[in-house]
């Protein structure tokens, strides 16, 4: 069962049809990461009642982390499955074949009554997220309109926020089988929604099947023959281009435009990661209960989530207007300034004093530090992973990235768990702050301007410019664009 795009190549396409309709192609898609955000809060919420004595599946804190971390692991081994996966099947099948994994993660732990099939069920998520950060990614920054690709490539991290804001509010107050079985639901509203998903635009013409990536393109535009030409022209010669060359691993690290934005990518990530988000997240609920006794962790916990969800939503209308360099390096200094601010309350507080009338410190500095993160350190690097590698390595570059995100994550997670158990909880806390004030510096120094810049603008600079800074940021070559780009951010 098929969509037959060729059902609308009459419809005459506004600029709002066009950025509908590639809205509703990003949300599909992005149920994935959906499906992925429920895992990666959903201990958060679910360890404290499998750790508590009346426990149905009795574990032990060491057991308790590698659930937590478990996805993290297995999406290691499934990434470079994916990047085979996205260029011999498409961007489209690719991301379809998360539905299934998804789906029967959420059943073993719906159904499980010991600790094996609980990870087992993890695993199985995890393989589905090695897939998604791949397939997802690349198809999103493939039929993104460049003037509106920072804010459907930032929805990512929406969705993903919206996912965490989900579980931490139901959560707590539903039984764990309960939580999975209504995980297990949006796999099946996604195979829905699948049904009328264009593949990339992109992928077809690395098929070479020209006229289904006119009626693809047609779809995603929402305009006529004529008004796509030039565009599908444009694409035709990039991808011509780009496929021309060799696209293997080695290249990533061989070719200087290749290699310039793996590093930025690997930059992003890292000053990202260890930053802390990744133990906030899986530990924010045993956070907050070890701040103090004013405030009940659920309750924080949901305040945390939802101003998560403001500020990434905030944050990604403005993505393409202030652009990505200055947004980063804002976010990176004031994740150094709200970390370190928490670290030191929790240094005075283990150190004996009386904080009893500090209590809202830090309520209020983490509060602050996930306002501050989701203005940029959470948003970007997923953005411009779609913008910045050429169609002949993007899926390999991004299922290597995925890998690398992947470790640091579950190290990120580790460490924090190490850290605060050994020496307390300021040292992890003081440890992030500092790599924050990196991120500042990467920020400045490093990242470059890709806004408003087509994807092969962004391929030219890279190749035509020293590595560094804003000597990157150079005027691109020529590339017309359509007369519906020029306006299309003024929706937004």
């Amino acid at each position: 069962m098929t969509f037959k795009i060729t059902e609308l190549k009459n419809v005459e396409g506004p600029i709002k049809t066009k950025i509908f309709r590639e809205l509703l192609s990003t949300i599909t898609a992005t149920l994935s990461v959906f499906s992925c955000g429920i895992h990666y809060s959903w201990p958060s919420p679910t360890l404290p009642k499998l750790l508590a004595e009346d426990s149905y599946i009795p574990i032990s804190d060491a057991e308790g982390s590698w659930l937590a971390v478990a996805p993290a692991v297995t999406s290691v081994f499934a990434a470079p499955l994916a990047a085979d996966l996205v260029d011999r099947y498409g961007r489209k099948i690719s991301t379809m074949l998360t539905i299934p994994l998804y789906f029967i993660s959420w059943l073993c732990i719906g159904f499980a009554h010991e600790y094996s099939i609980l990870i087992i069920g993890r695993c199985i998520a995890g393989i589905a997220d090695g897939i998604t950060y791949t397939a997802v990614l690349v198809y999103v920054g493939e039929i993104a309109s460049c003037r509106i690709r920072g804010f459907l490539a930032s929805f990512i991290s929406v969705i993903l926020l919206f996912s965490g804001l989900i579980v931490n509010s139901v959560g707590p107050f539903v039984s764990i089988q309960t939580m999975a079985f209504i995980g297990a639901s949006v796999p099946l509203v996604q195979l829905i929604l699948c049904i009328f998903l264009p593949e990339s635009p992109y992928y077809l013409l690395m098929k070479e099947d020209t006229k289904a990536a006119k009626e693809s393109l047609q779809y995603l535009r929402g305009g006529n023959s004529a008004n796509i030409t030039q565009e599908l022209e444009d694409i035709k010669n990039a991808v011509k281009r780009q496929m021309s060359e060799r696209g293997s691993y080695k290249d990533l690290f061989v070719e200087p435009g290749n290699f310039r934005a793996l590093l930025i990518c690997i930059g992003l990530r890292t000053s990202q990661q260890l930053s802390g988000i990744a133990a906030v997240i899986f530990y924010n609920q045993y956070i907050f209960a070890a701040k103090n006794e004013y405030i009940s962790a659920t309750t924080a916990v949901i305040i945390f989530n939802s101003l998560q969800m403001i500020t990434v939503c905030f944050s990604s209308l403005i993505l393409d207007k202030l652009g990505r360099k200055i947004l980063y390096s804002l976010s990176s200094a004031g994740c150094a300034i709200t970390l370190g601010i928490t670290a030191i309350y929790f240094y005075v507080k283990q150190d004996g004093m009386d904080v009893s009338n500090y209590f809202w410190i830090p309520i209020v500095s983490l509060c602050s530090y996930i306002v501050t993160f989701n203005m940029g350190m959470s948003v970007i690097p997923a953005a411009m992973l779609t913008e910045l590698f050429p169609t002949n390595v993007k899926a390999k570059a991004l299922a290597l990235m995925d890998v690398y995100l992947s470790l640091l994550c579950a190290i990120v997670a580790k460490v924090f768990q190490h850290l605060d158990s050994t020496y307390g909880m300021y040292v992890p806390f003081t440890l992030f702050a500092c790599c924050c004030i990196l991120g500042v510096i990467f920020g400045i120094v490093y990242l470059p301007e890709t806004k408003n810049k087509t994807l092969e603008e962004i391929q030219m600079m890279l190749r035509r410019k020293t590595f560094g800074g804003t000597s990157m940021d150079i005027k691109p070559v020529e590339v017309k664009k359509n007369k519906s780009d020029e306006d299309v951010s003024s929706y937004i």
